[in-house]
């Protein structure tokens, strides 16, 4: 009786590891097909620009004429949700609400970005101190305390929005030479830890994910952000290609593994998924497309290399130019002014090559096999 249980256990096993068998080298001749009806794509907005600049809608500040238009052509693109990026600005002018009034009535999901800032400060486009965009983060318990209030306040406002699904806060990084001996300070973890039960308590039926900005390539590919925040739902990731014309994948694919580990570790259920990536024509640093038909190429690569590695939830920076920073170019849409004074709104090449892979299906995708062993081992 022992002998046939033994062979009966070993037959099956042999099947199992047949089956294995046969099932890769399938996937190694049959390609990954691309269906971008299955896409949740997210376009993010920022109706005030920072540092010190006007308003983005017709350059009055909370003038919302524009934006109506503006999210028509993220519509016809093929996007479903938007992310609104850095909300303290919005907050600090009280037109927050009105900016998700816009956005309900149109249909649209919505991500809230909460970026660090220092809110003993009040924004203006007129003057802001410096130290409004980084502050003393981690060492000035004054700004602990009224980030926590301000995050409390935006609850107040949110909780009456049924579109708003999540907020993504972001690690907190700096443009200083000790940006390493921050992040490593005590302080850096237990203030983000209270950030989120601030979010959680306050709504908690809404999802808080972390999100970060490249912070690990800024520092050399250290994996030092405190991962093991609890109560979040997940992690974003942003991603910004360096190099020009190419969406690096090589680069992308250690980074996307290290996060799903960390997810794997940290969370049950946890979301991985891209907040925020896109590409510009002016600085050569990073994401830089020599040419709007190359912007249109990188576009719809990018998309194809995330839904191959099985990230079909995103976030694309961003809908329209910042021409106030830099005269960056991460738009999809251009502005043009009629005879009469009136604005309006177009899609540009680089956004017609969205439309286009959102709105694909049947697309063949190579190199499918890690894609497969990835779904297999999730």
């Amino acid at each position: 009786m022992e002998i046939k249980l033994i062979t009966v256990i070993i037959t099956v096993i042999i099947c199992i590891l047949l089956i294995s068998i046969i099932v890769y080298f399938y996937s190694m001749q049959t390609p990954l097909i691309f269906d971008g009806s299955r896409i949740k794509a997210s376009i993010c907005i920022y109706p005030i620009s920072w540092q010190n600049m006007s308003g983005m809608f017709s350059n009055n500040v909370g003038n919302l004429t524009d934006l109506p238009k503006m999210l028509e052509c993220a519509k016809e693109m093929g996007f479903k949700s938007v992310t609104v990026f850095d909300v303290s600005l919005l907050y600090d002018e009280g037109s927050l609400d009105d900016v998700l009034n816009v956005t309900r009535d149109m249909g649209f999901d919505v991500n809230l970005m909460i970026v660090w800032r220092d809110k003993t400060y009040k924004y203006t486009p007129d003057f802001t101190p410096d130290g409004y965009w980084d502050g003393d983060f981690p060492y000035n318990e004054t700004q602990f305390l009224a980030f926590k209030d301000y995050l409390k306040n935006i609850t107040d406002i949110t909780r009456d929005f049924g579109d708003v699904k999540s907020y993504f806060l972001m690690y907190p990084y700096f443009n200083k030479t000790d940006m390493e001996e921050r992040i490593l300070h005590p302080n850096y973890k237990t203030y983000l830890q209270e950030f989120v039960y601030v979010l959680k308590n306050n709504d908690p039926l809404r999802k808080v994910f972390m999100t970060d900005d490249m912070v690990e390539f800024q520092l050399g590919g250290k994996y030092i952000l405190p991962y093991d925040i609890l109560a979040i739902d997940g992690y974003g990731i942003s991603y910004y290609p360096h190099g020009k014309n190419t969406i690096n994948e090589d680069a992308f694919k250690p980074y996307l593994n290290h996060y799903r580990k960390v997810c794997e570790k940290n969370l049950v259920n946890g979301k991985i998924f891209v907040s925020e990536w896109g590409f510009q024509k002016v600085s050569e640093a990073q994401a830089y497309a020599s040419n709007e038909t190359e912007k249109r190429r990188l576009i719809k690569e990018m998309v194809k290399m995330l839904y191959k590695h099985n990230i079909k939830e995103w976030g694309y920076f961003g809908l329209w130019d910042m021409p106030t920073q830099d005269n960056q170019d991460w738009g999809l849409i251009y502005n043009m002014t009629s005879p009469d004074g009136n604005s309006n709104w177009f899609i540009r090449e680089s956004g017609l090559g969205m439309q286009e892979i959102l709105n694909s299906k049947g697309i063949p995708i190579n190199e499918n096999v890690a894609f497969l062993k990835m779904e297999f081992s999730l």
